[in-house]
């Protein structure tokens, strides 16, 4: 019987696959020598369990190859590793490596080897929550391929954390020209003011990703004189975090409106005070934009024209609510905080959801009668008060113990607060109404 030549080349096809999927033994061989090397707790494991003699390497979990079956992908997160991992270890000899998680394990605080730098042809590196400590190693510096690179950590790790100071950014990243994506939270780089913003600004122009939040960064974070290597020259940026930083101080600098694709910007607790810059109203693409914990005493009237927004606005605003969702407006006047739609948000979602407030200490209270008085002109301020109440947001409340009024629009503050030395003290008329109430 004749098989057509179609055939033939469809069962010719058929076999390269099967061929060419199979690992490679030396491959196999490094997998397991680096699976025996490491202690992790077989209950919680997922993945090296299943490492086994008897499978092709390439159909295990967590292990990635090329046609060629040699490993290109490595994913060992969350497999409760608890040892450290050595810089001769096997691992470092899959020299096709491209891509490499270690995220969510405890590697005993033990430091990031040096040989990292001997996988030359990664392109994806996440060693995130993975328990790594000490200075960064100077063989990062030679992962000249890197896309994106994850180095963070959400826990608080004090003396054990990962630190950048020798050699430092410059040195660490100055090859790195590649990387669209940089996780450094939690890093100690403790670089000052514009010797950390120069170093990732020039050596990663096409950044679409910097996050460096809780990495004791001071300001200033730019010159206003050269921007060619500040934050603001990289135009790529759509995510930027520098929540939990020093930056004490420092103004907002106006170009920050040069990044016109950003769409996530975390600035709280970073230490930013004054003015908030008009610039900010440039950036129309904002999906979510934190200035909670920050202090800005007259604020402008601004408007960002995205109806999805979503603002984490905090108690330097004087606002009772912990978030608004709706377009962004910094209102005139105080008794104007919130318009229509976040009015529905909070009175349907809010009571479903509950309202996440931020923290607040240290902030100055207002009761239902200062309110009050705010709204029936009582004060002494008389028409200065009028003109304070243009551009500055009287009266700012604790959110943890305030409610909202959504009649009147306003954030009422608490009889029994336990967040200050004493309770505020409210007038009898306000008490009465509650009890009543």
């Amino acid at each position: 019987m004749r098989i057509p030549l179609l055939s033939w080349l469809f069962l010719i096809h058929i076999f390269t696959i099967s061929v060419s999927s199979q690992c490679l033994n030396e491959q196999k061989s490094l997998l397991l020598q680096l699976k025996n090397t490491l202690s992790f707790n077989p209950e919680n494991s997922t993945i090296l369990t299943n490492w086994t003699q008897t499978l092709d390497c390439c159909q295990w979990k967590g292990v990635t190859c090329d046609q060629n079956g040699r490993v290109t992908g490595l994913d060992l997160s969350s497999e409760s590793i608890s040892s450290g991992i050595d810089h001769s270890s096997a691992l470092f000899s899959l020299s096709s490596l491209e891509t490499l998680n270690l995220t969510y394990n405890s590697l005993n605080s033990s430091p990031i080897p040096s040989s990292i730098g001997d996988l030359a042809n990664l392109r994806h590196l996440n060693l995130s929550n993975s328990g790594f400590s000490g200075q960064i190693p100077t063989g990062l510096s030679l992962l000249t391929r890197l896309v994106t690179l994850d180095l963070s950590t959400h826990n608080y790790l004090g003396n054990r954390s990962l630190k950048i100071e020798k050699p430092n950014l410059s040195a660490l990243f100055g090859n790195h020209g590649g990387v669209v994506e940089l996780y450094l939270d939690g890093v100690n780089i403790s670089a000052n003011g514009y010797e950390w913003v120069q170093a990732i600004s020039s050596s990663m122009p096409n950044l679409r990703v910097l996050s460096l939040s809780n990495c004791y960064l001071s300001g200033p974070i730019s010159d206003g004189i050269d921007n060619s290597s500040t934050l603001f020259s990289l135009r790529y940026l759509e995510t930027l975090n520098l929540a939990y930083n020093r930056l004490n101080s420092s103004l907002i600098p106006s170009n920050i409106g040069d990044l016109t694709n950003l769409r996530y910007l975390n600035l709280s607790n970073s230490g930013f005070s004054g003015q908030i810059p008009i610039g900010l109203s440039l950036l129309t693409r904002l999906v979510t934009l934190d200035l909670s914990t920050l202090y800005f005493p007259r604020v402008p009237t601004l408007q960002i024209e995205n109806p999805n927004l979503i603002t984490l606005l905090g108690l330097g605003f004087g606002m009772g609510a912990g978030f608004v969702v709706g377009p962004l407006v910094f209102w005139k006047q105080g008794s104007r905080w919130c318009d229509e739609q976040i009015e529905k948000f909070v009175s349907v979602i809010g009571p479903t959801l509950c309202v996440i407030f931020g923290w607040c200490g240290g902030v100055k209270v207002e009761t239902e009668s200062t309110i009050e008085e705010h709204e029936t002109g009582d004060s002494d301020e008389g028409e200065d008060g009028e003109e304070m109440e243009e551009e500055a947001l009287p009266g700012r409340y604790c959110v943890f113990c305030s409610k909202l009024d959504i009649h009147r629009k306003k954030a009422l503050h608490g009889l029994n607060c336990g967040c200050h030395g004493s309770p505020p003290i409210s007038s009898p008329s306000t008490s009465s109404s509650s009890s009543s109430s």
